[in-house]
């Protein structure tokens, strides 16, 4: 993760990959961010990418992923 922010603050939002943008969003005040990046390709591949996963239930990504959506 650090290594993603650092890439995000040198070089812009334009060099990483929507799942390496996806996972620091995730990855803020996580306790397993190891596992962030791996957990962003996979909510991109099922729901078919950020489009999708705009409009997944919120209560799936809470039950499947442990995904708490702020208001």
């Amino acid at each position: 993760m650090k290594r993603l922010r650092e890439r995000l603050e040198q070089y812009g939002s334009q060099t990483l990959l929507t799942e390496e943008l996806l996972a620091l969003l995730l990855g803020i005040g996580s306790s397993h961010s190891e596992h962030v990046l791996e957990l962003a390709e996979k909510l991109l591949a099922k729901y078919g990418g950020l489009g999708g996963l705009t409009q997944a239930d919120d209560s799936e990504l809470s039950r499947e992923y442990g995904l708490v959506l702020q208001p």
